[in-house]
């Protein structure tokens, strides 16, 4: 069963001030990537239920691709990404969905 998906990726964006510093910029980066659904292992749901939060969907992206981003759009809805776990050439990302 083929299980590939599109996610988007969302980070706090930066920008440059005059002396060349960093600074937070209210428009967030947004970048499109090819990734697959897997299922979340029991584990991490209840550890994750523990911590007041619950588990949507866990995601898989190539760890190429993942640049540390905290947050994610999928199916039209807005997530958090509370934990990225890298396995072998890809990161598992564990998504709850922001209300």
């Amino acid at each position: 069963m083929n299980r590939t998906t599109v996610i988007t990726l969302v980070k706090p964006g930066e920008k440059t001030d005059d002396l060349g510093y960093l600074i937070p910029d209210q428009e967030p980066v947004r970048r499109t990537v090819l990734a697959e659904k897997v299922s979340a292992v029991r584990a991490e749901f209840y550890s994750a239920l523990k911590a007041g939060r619950r588990v949507s969907h866990v995601i898989r992206v190539r760890a190429e691709v993942y640049q540390g981003e905290t947050a994610a759009e999928y199916l039209g809805k807005k997530y958090e990404i509370l934990r990225d776990y890298p396995k072998g050439g890809w990161v598992e990302l564990s998504l709850a969905e922001v209300i």
